[in-house]
């Protein structure tokens, strides 16, 4: 069957919209608000989630914005290797996360349960990446379908992680309105299945960027 023009250029923007992921950009120290200008010059599409400290110096206290997840900014895009060639050249980046040589895509579902999260302002602090526990998935309320795993005793302290950067961030559900239920266990893939570089972190502890090359 023959598909007009209109009809061709319409599935040709799906297949791109189907192709287009988030990818985790590793940064220098302190270098992530440097590195998301300069990916939304080059006409990318970003995220860079904060949070709120206070910082006290000797005569004042002050509320400061600082990047929720240390040395990372989220980027959304089709990956190529020149795209990933571009990313690596910016100033203060330290590279894009691979498995198997190409970007390792970031699940939007975590990207979005993360954007919701900071959209609520409740109390949110760094954690310690976690991935094992009660899984549940919040009921009611803004945060209604987010999945995290509870940790508190009261089950009022939710984590929700991303695990490809293997980070973490425990919010404080303090409206008693929130339903929680728990969600039954995944069968876990077989290690075979898991990508490489999930491997090497969970190994090693840490993420490990991709080559520069």
């Amino acid at each position: 069957m023959r598909i007009g023009g209109r009809q061709s250029a319409q599935v040709t923007d799906a297949l791109v919209r189907e192709e287009k992921g988030w990818y985790a950009v590793h940064t220098r120290y302190r270098q992530e608000a440097g590195v998301q200008t300069q990916l939304e010059r080059s006409g990318l599409h970003t995220f860079l989630p904060t949070m709120t400290e206070v910082h006290q110096w000797s005569d004042r206290k002050k509320r400061v914005q600082v990047p929720l997840f240390s040395c990372y900014v989220f980027v959304r895009g089709v990956y190529s290797a020149e795209l990933h060639q571009s990313i690596a050249r910016m100033t203060g980046v330290v590279g894009l996360l691979t498995a198997g040589g190409k970007g390792l895509v970031v699940p939007d579902l975590e990207i979005e349960s993360i954007q919701r999260l900071l959209a609520c302002n409740l109390p949110l602090s760094s954690y310690p990446f976690i991935n094992v526990g009660h899984r549940v998935r919040i009921r009611g309320g803004a945060l209604h379908d987010i999945e995290g795993i509870v940790v508190s005793n009261t089950g009022r302290k939710l984590i929700v992680s991303v695990e490809t950067i293997q980070r973490s961030v425990a919010v404080h559900l303090e409206d008693a309105s929130y339903g929680i239920e728990l969600i039954p266990a995944r069968r876990r893939r077989p290690d075979s299945f898991v990508p490489a570089a999930a491997r090497l972190m969970r190994a090693a502890g840490s993420v490990q960027a991709g080559s520069l090359q």
